[in-house]
């Protein structure tokens, strides 16, 4: 039968008794709980808990840490450790925005001084600067996930970002692009970053997945080429994709390495997506993301009339196909029945037809 607990409690501290012993448990002058053992008596931890009242009392208070210096000082710090470069860059400017509005909105409040209020009145600000609603969102999640390690390290009481109720992000439309316009727009991509912005539309292809590329993921000799993704977003991610007549031409432009090479240059994100919006303009296309090639690729397979489950596979996705018909599904043809009940007349005809 467990030891009952008993306590007794005071403003600035408690006795415990466990297992025949007694403990002190107080706050010290840093805000961080902890406990000692008193000994065998309750006087030993009355006496204990007088000694340890004087320290706190005695004990010179931290300062208020300034938001600021936390934040660009040592948090980015540890971020660094944690994020790519494009990903640390945007919660720098996360960062930075948030400082900015503190200073000039509130007075510079010191990190432990930051209330639900100010989080509130700063994601209300930034709607009024016209910044859209998904954009918000994600700053206030890197918001809250800093807190989150503050509080981890006792330099707060509370997460203000925890729960805020926010705009939801109007979902965006990609634009249809047809397979002409597709490969227009190719001819059109500077040639630096032409072989990579190709592959990802003829394979719809993640940007990170094709940058994380080695030639030993590349099996060209096959009677069928394909690529295998190793490094995916998740376990189904790591798929193998065939290649096109299309995405084999632009391999063969890249100079081969040794196997373990990547395939691509190392090179920033942003050149991609800026090769991506010139390319956009001079074909008089609608500006798309680089991300937007997967989409398209993704719409032509449906409407070519590729079961949904294949995409999926095709695309890395785990649901077996609910999320192409949720997404991809208004591009299905008009005869995809009609062409269903062809293809199963076509294969009942055939006598001794085996399974494949």
């Amino acid at each position: 039968m467990a030891t009952r607990k008993t306590r007794e409690r005071r403003a600035w501290g408690s006795v415990l008794k466990k297992d025949g012993r007694y403990y002190v448990r107080f706050v010290k002058a840093d805000g961080k709980r902890t406990t000692r053992l008193a000994g065998t008596t309750r006087k030993s931890a009355e006496d204990l808990l007088k000694s340890v009242r004087a320290e706190v009392e005695t004990a010179p208070v931290a300062e208020p840490l300034r938001l600021e210096d936390w934040l660009h000082d040592e948090y980015l710090r540890v971020l660094n450790s944690r994020l790519k470069e494009s990903s640390l860059m945007s919660a720098a400017a996360h960062f930075t925005r948030l400082c900015d509005f503190l200073r000039d909105e509130a007075g510079d409040p010191t990190m432990d001084a930051v209330t639900r209020a100010h989080a509130e009145e700063f994601a209300a600000w930034m709607t009024e600067q016209d910044y859209k609603p998904s954009y918000i969102r994600r700053l206030v999640t890197t918001l809250r996930r800093a807190w989150n390690d503050a509080l981890a390290r006792n330099l707060v009481a509370e997460n203000p970002w925890e729960g805020m109720r926010l705009a939801k992000a109007e979902p965006r439309e990609v634009p249809w692009v047809t397979p002409t316009q597709l490969h227009a727009l190719y001819g059109l991509v500077t040639s630096g970053q032409r072989a990579l912005i190709v592959l990802l539309g003829e394979t719809g292809l993640r940007l990170g997945e094709a940058l994380a590329l080695r030639w030993s993921d590349l099996d060209l000799a096959k009677r069928q080429p394909t690529l295998h993704v190793r490094k995916g977003k998740t376990q189904a991610a790591r798929r193998t994709v065939p290649l096109s007549a299309r995405a084999l031409a632009a391999v063969a432009t890249v100079d081969q390495g040794s196997a373990d090479d990547p395939v691509f240059t190392p090179r920033s994100e942003q050149g991609v997506l800026r090769a991506m919006k010139v390319a956009c303009e001079k074909a008089e296309l609608p500006q798309s993301r680089v991300h937007e090639l997967r989409h398209w690729y993704a719409s032509h397979l449906v409407q070519a009339g590729v079961p949904p489950s294949t995409v999926a596979a095709l695309l890395g996705h785990a649901d077996g196909g609910a999320l192409v018909c949720r997404l991809y599904g208004r591009w299905m043809p008009n005869d995809a029945e009609q062409r269903a009940m062809a293809q199963l007349a076509a294969f009942r005809a055939t006598p001794g037809t085996d399974a494949s």
